[in-house]
């Protein structure tokens, strides 16, 4: 017997179930595919941008705050063994005025002499810098696809800013888009070392040291020799690892998008499972034909897991596709809500092995039960059965199952929520949740439709009367059909008030934290890593003086390292006659404020659950003299970093951190003189180069990255309910 022609064949013979059957493996492959390419696409790209930054280096020295230190610690990293150079360098953020517009570059100070054991420099135009000449601005090189997109050509003046104000350069070169100039998508900016410290005030400083390898040598034993010779206050990592805390920010939109595709998948998986019990239904008598031919059980049940790969290959090569097509579109969003322009997508090996294994293997784990059900029956009782569906002590057993999982992952859910539990197994858990209650379904099927039968066939009348007997003699059909509707009602649901209470919560949250009828910036930041152009602290004094001003606050975002987590650490001004600026979530207002100036932290809820810690604890953070302990006096709902932040006085910071300029002054304007001192404010912008924003410009910008995240968020919502109703039409097919 030909199984695949009579498969194929049966295929053909229902085309519009085939077709929505189809469409269900599709969407959840597609969803699957997508969101984990674009996530994959973005978190490396941030991993690559930094990793390429270190060149050939395999380890990099930096400060825990990253902020300067002496440079004479070169000496003891080049006798650690397995070390063949320690290259010193300074790696800021700096931005690019030209006209009214400004860019933020990624600043690279580095030395002529050495610096080429790290990179490979391709000169396309000028000379490098050892060629040029001493005396005048400092030379500089540039991309030279990013110089020419800017209309800079070797020569030209160059205006940079930074913590320490405005500074003219001259362009000595152009380097080509390979090598050094590659990462960051060319905004990119190199300066002779001395020339860096002297813009950035550091001294005989740097605030890197990027060791290169001897070949052969093992990473990890150098790590740890290099770690013995530091002293306080430093520490040695992987180059790359500065991309991690742009991959933290990242997880909390990956996770919401990956439990909206995970339920996406799990819907199509109920769609054909429900589509093969009709198949099965239907195709009673002729199966039973079949096996009264001389076709044995183990045929039958091949027959339909043949049907089951057709539908799974043609359904994943399509989702692939699919997948691919909207992932390009995913990154574009996700880069956008970043603020930064991301690489184009890579084809992720991982990716497309998830949705080859996913497709097939969801198509014939759905069709696993219908195929086992119908290979078991026998040939009288297929011939002379009615079709309907009797009770069967296997049906109850799945539900009792399903019962059984909704309670484990209930109670994994309440691990989940008291910090027990990782957060990466969420989508895993909220997945088996769902499971569990479509399976359970058929446990109260019964009852509920008959509790709907009394209501509605009085309305109903002849035809609800059919209708209701028809839903009650095929419950299995039924139950998955409810159960589809059930996944897109709880989705629809649950995560349309956690984005709409999020949406609240988000702007609550700034509205409460950032106070300011105006806030000046050297650029704006990056959303992913949180870095941005610092400015110096003398601009404040400059800023408190303009007429209409009545106080400023500096704020400062610095990397840092919490209970052994990486987080960062919000250094702000604190006025004990004001209301204290956090979203607290415990905690006097007038005592959080007075044990902020005395050396408390206020910590994010997200660190607080990480660390397993409560109000009124220690917390260890990394400081320039080793760790050190300081309380905590509150927690807040924060979103920098996914919540992985901590509040710190200005004062505080500055005693225990490289505090090195301020990242943000929140302006406060005097009542009534909000116009006064906004005119101050723009005469003072083109003086200096920096940013002037509005609060309206301020909560645009902020809105507009919340749309964005929830743009994605709906779109995928609005994706369950396509499965869902393709579910219902399969049915009523």
């Amino acid at each position: 017997m030909k199984l695949w022609s009579y498969a194929f064949r049966e295929l053909r013979r229902r085309p519009g179930r085939t077709v929505l059957t189809l469409l269900g493996i599709v969407i959840g492959v597609a969803s699957i595919v997508a969101v984990s390419m674009a996530a994959t696409t973005a978190g490396q790209a941030f991993r690559d941008m930094f990793g390429a930054v270190g060149g050939r280096a395999s380890l990099e020295v930096v400060a825990v705050d990253q902020g300067g230190f002496d440079a004479s610690v070169v000496t003891a990293l080049d006798a650690v063994a397995g070390v063949k150079a320690a290259v010193p360098a300074v790696h800021e953020q700096v931005a690019l005025l030209r006209g009214d517009t400004r860019t933020a570059l990624m600043f690279m100070g580095v030395d002529p002499q050495r610096d080429g054991l790290v990179r490979d420099y391709t000169l396309e135009q000028g000379v490098d810098l050892t060629a040029a000449g001493t005396g005048g601005p400092p030379p500089v090189l540039l991309e030279a696809g990013f110089a020419r997109s800017q209309g800079i050509a070797v020569g030209a003046p160059v205006r940079l800013l930074s913590r320490t104000g405005a500074t003219d350069a001259t362009v000595a070169g152009l380097l080509s888009s390979r090598a050094a100039a590659e990462f960051n998508g060319g905004t990119v900016l190199f300066m002779a070392l001395p020339d860096a410290q002297r813009l950035f005030g550091l001294g005989g400083k740097v605030n890197t040291v990027q060791l290169v390898l001897a070949e052969g040598a093992d990473r990890a034993a150098v790590q740890k020799a290099v770690k013995a010779v530091l002293p306080a206050g430093l520490t040695v990592r992987t180059p790359s690892s500065r991309g991690d805390l742009a991959e933290m920010t990242l997880a909390a939109t990956g996770s919401g998008l990956s439990v909206v595709s995970v339920l996406a998948f799990v819907a199509g998986g109920f769609i054909i499972t429900n589509a093969f019990l009709m198949s099965v239904g239907e195709r009673r008598r002729q199966l039973a034909l079949l096996r009264a031919l001389g076709a044995t059980r183990r045929q039958v049940t091949r027959l339909l897991v043949r049907e089951a790969i057709l539908l799974g290959a043609v359904g994943t090569l399509v989702g692939l596709l699919a997948g691919i097509a909207a992932a390009q579109v995913l990154s574009l969003a996700m880069g956008r809500m970043l603020g930064t322009d991301l690489p184009p997508l890579q084809l992720s090996v991982g990716s497309l092995v998830l949705g080859v294994v996913l497709g097939p293997g969801l198509a014939l784990a759905a069709t696993y039960f219908p195929a086992r059900r119908a290979g078991r029956v026998a040939p009288i009782e297929g011939l002379t059965s009615d079709g309907r569906e009797e009770a069967r002590r296997g049906r109850r057993t799945v539900a009792w199952i399903g019962v059984a999982l909704a309670g484990m992952s209930t109670l994994a859910g309440l691990g989940l929520i008291t910090g027990r539990v990782g957060i990466e197994a969420a989508n895993v858990i909220f997945a088996g949740l769902l499971i569990g209650c479509v399976m359970a379904i058929p446990l109260v099927v019964g009852p509920l439709s008959r509790l709907a039968a009394r209501i509605l066939v009085p309305l109903l009348k002849v035809e609800g009367r059919l209708a209701f007997r028809q839903l009650d003699r095929h419950r299995t059909r039924t139950s998955l059909t409810v159960g589809v509707l059930f996944v897109a009602i709880v989705v629809a649901i649950s995560m349309g008030n956690s984005l709409l209470q999020n949406v609240q919560d988000t702007g609550d949250w700034y509205r409460r934290t950032l106070i300011g009828d105006f806030f000046v910036r050297g650029a704006l930041p990056d959303v992913g890593t949180n870095q941005t152009v610092s400015m110096s602290e003398g601009l404040g004094a400059k800023i408190e003086a303009l007429p209409g001003v009545e106080r400023i606050d500096s704020l400062r975002f610095l990397p840092g390292t919490a209970a052994g987590l990486q987080i960062i650490i919000l250094a702000r001004t604190f006025d004990p006659q004001r209301p204290v600026p956090v979203d607290l979530e415990q905690g006097d207002p007038k005592a959080v404020v007075a044990g902020l100036l005395n050396g408390g932290v206020v910590v994010g809820t997200g660190l607080m659950m990480r660390a397993g810690l409560e109000v009124g604890d220690q917390i260890s953070v990394e400081t320039r003299d080793g760790p050190r302990s300081f309380p905590i006096v509150g927690t807040t709902t924060e979103y920098t970093a996914g919540g992985d932040a901590l509040y710190m006085a200005w004062d505080t910071a500055k005693k225990y951190l490289d505090v090195a300029g301020v990242d943000v002054y929140l302006v406060r304007a005097a009542e009534g003189q909000v116009g006064t001192a906004g005119s101050g404010l723009q005469a003072l912008a083109e003086r200096e180069g920096v940013l002037i924003q509005t609060l309206a410009e301020f909560r645009t910008f902020i809105d507009g990255l919340i749309n964005g995240v929830l743009g994605i968020l709906w779109l995928l919502i609005a994706l369950i309910f396509v499965v869902a109703s393709l579910g219902i039409v399969n049915t009523l097919t």
